[in-house]
């Protein structure tokens, strides 16, 4: 199991209790509202085995990103000029699935950012065995094509 598993199976068998704690671990991606979407993108490749790193490309003077996957370039679908960054977060959870989840920590919400963790699917899988995937989805919420989280 990796770390941030375990970080988290810990705050799940009490999440009252471990919530401060928690809050400042290295499970937790932090990604403040103000973000640029390139660095949205570098720290979740952080957490990604290299041959797993989602591959980009900023072009248009920062305008526009492009995904590269299996040789073809595809932009992130941004409704207007600039960035959102909902849509890269949920392009970034496209992108990496079914091998990896990536989760909005639910205890983020009301803040001026959100905290975000990537592990694998399967390890995802353990969590909702042993804790339920109501509960587990409670506290993190898996990101999805409608996931809104900052707002756009």
């Amino acid at each position: 199991m990796s770390d941030d598993f375990n970080y988290i199976e810990e705050f799940l068998k009490d999440p009252e209790g471990c919530l401060d704690s928690f809050w400042d671990c290295e499970a937790l991606m932090w990604v403040d509202w103000r973000s640029e979407d390139d660095y949205i993108l570098d720290l979740f490749n952080e957490r990604l085995a290299e041959e797993d790193q989602i591959a980009f490309e900023v072009s248009d003077g920062y305008d526009n990103i492009f995904i590269i996957r299996n040789g073809e370039k595809n932009r992130i679908p941004y409704k207007d000029t600039g960035w959102e960054r909902d849509v890269t977060v949920r392009a970034a959870a496209e992108c990496i699935q079914p091998k990896y989840q990536l989760r909005h920590f639910t205890g983020s919400a009301g803040t001026d950012g959100g905290a975000f963790c990537i592990i694998p699917t399967e390890e995802w899988k353990q969590l909702e065995e042993r804790f339920g995937a109501e509960f587990t989805e409670k506290y993190f919420a898996p990101v999805k094509p409608d996931s809104v989280i900052f707002g756009c």
